[in-house]
């Protein structure tokens, strides 16, 4: 086997374009550390982590937007709070975890490359690998937000899960345990996963004991951070929260996209959910739906139960709009939600800035490609049947974290993490493709 020899260390040479691919990644992202500063932020939810994730190092407390909540997972307070502890919080910190985000997002990258590979050749890998070379990727990844962690957690997961199908072994068994809680202490939407893993691990005839008595295991696991995290909603909100309570905003803002959804005007919201709110959140709100006085923050509420009845009260209207709209224009919101939403998650873009004059349109060319190239490659799997159940797999957990958003609020933020699904099957199904074109044509060939 080939090697780039230098005086104490050696590359494989095929292994080159990989590391070039990723050394292009760190030097967009390094690129925009450097222009922009590594205190570049949003001043929105970035900000919020950073400042809750100092909150939690100074009094142990779960906070976001300066109030005590549930309205996150604690995962993004737990990995930001050892850099607070260790660089304090000023421009130390903000350099330290945009490089820890740049090796997190370099990661990802050798994640898919991972995955392909076990079903195509190396430069199909390389070419799965190239599409994290939009720019939107690289201004993600300079952003303290969740997005970053939360994919390198899923495409782990996604390559133990295939890696057990067909090993069996116990190491990736417990990487599976490690990578699923890592995601569900990010985002709570990852929460369904096993199910698709049950599905998919019992298409490959993995052994049924063995399964079953590792369900219980991982079950044990999960159950060891849901039950004292419910406890502690329970304590602190007086209700049942085993994961997180912040689903009415996001739906309430998905309830108004749509051509015809209702307008507020024309509904009855005093009639239909201020007279219907239960007597402990009228302690927070007037008859009207209006915050009491008391209650208002600097920016935020005063009481941590004001913002959590904010919520509560956000889905009781989400789920008021969602049911007139059902009522009165049906077509409409059918297409929204399944399509307009979903093509939304499929094709925006995360790019709420121009970097170094890179506009938006570059992205999506990015993203038209990606998405051809992803049609391609599905037609590649489909020919070559061998590897359907692992497409299908795939597929089911792609489209269900679509579907989650579309039925409540599709923003390219949230389709952003995705994306690396298209990626994986673009890489494997062309080399399918490839494959059972040769293939063909030697039959050809062969028949002369």
């Amino acid at each position: 086997m080939s090697k780039l020899s230098f005086k104490h260390w050696s590359i494989k040479k095929e292994n080159i374009p990989i590391l070039l691919v990723l050394t292009a990644a760190a030097l967009m992202r390094i690129a925009i550390m450097a222009v922009y500063g590594v205190d570049y932020s949003l001043n929105s939810d970035d900000l919020s982590y950073v400042n809750a994730a100092q909150t939690f190092c100074e009094t142990g407390q779960i906070t976001m937007h300066g109030v005590i909540s549930a309205q996150i997972m604690p995962g993004m307070l737990w990995l930001l709070a050892p850099f607070v502890l260790l660089f304090g919080t000023g421009t130390a910190l903000w350099a330290s975890l945009k490089l820890f985000w740049l090796l997190m997002s370099l990661c990802s990258i050798c994640g898919v490359y991972k995955i392909v590979l076990l079903y195509a050749e190396r430069k199909f890998a390389v070419l799965s690998s190239i599409f994290f070379l939009a720019i939107d990727f690289a201004w993600m990844d300079n952003l303290i937000l969740t997005e970053t962690p939360f994919m390198l957690a899923l495409v782990y997961l996604v390559y133990a899960s295939l890696r057990l199908a067909d090993t069996q072994k116990k190491r990736y068994f417990w990487q599976i345990c490690f990578w699923y809680m890592f995601a569900l202490l990010l985002k709570a939407t990852i929460a369904p996963y096993p199910l698709f893993l049950f599905g998919y691990l019992w298409l490959k005839k993995y052994d049924m004991k063995l399964m079953l008595r590792q369900m219980g295991i991982a079950a044990l696991v999960v159950l060891a951070f849901i039950v004292p995290w419910s406890v502690r909603n329970y304590i602190r909100f007086d209700n049942f929260i085993p994961l997180t309570y912040g689903a009415g905003n996001p739906k309430l803002l998905g309830s108004y996209q749509g051509d015809l959804a209702p307008l507020d005007e024309e509904l009855d919201y005093q009639t239909n959910v201020y007279d219907k709110m239960p007597e402990e959140m009228k302690k927070y709100y007037a008859d009207d739906g209006t915050l009491r006085p008391e209650y208002e923050g600097d920016g935020w509420y005063e009481d941590y139960k004001a913002a959590y009845y904010s919520l509560e009260l956000d889905g009781m209207k989400a789920d008021y709009r969602i049911s007139v709209w059902r009522e009165e224009a049906t077509k409409d919101y059918l297409v929204s939600t399944f399509i307009k939403k979903p093509y939304m998650m499929v094709y925006n873009s995360f790019y709420w800035e121009d970097m170094f004059g890179i506009p938006i349109s570059v992205n999506y060319w990015f993203r038209r490609v990606d998405l051809i190239l992803f049609i391609i490659g599905c037609i590649g799997i489909i020919l070559n049947r061998k590897r359907w159940k692992e497409g299908l797999f795939l597929m089911c957990e792609y489209l269900f974290q679509i579907f989650v958003y579309a039925f409540t609020f599709s923003f390219e933020r949230y389709g952003q993490t995705l994306y690396f699904f298209r990626f994986i099957i673009i890489g494997w199904g062309v080399n399918e493709l490839a494959v059972y074109i040769r293939r063909k044509r030697q039959k050809v060939l062969s028949s002369r």
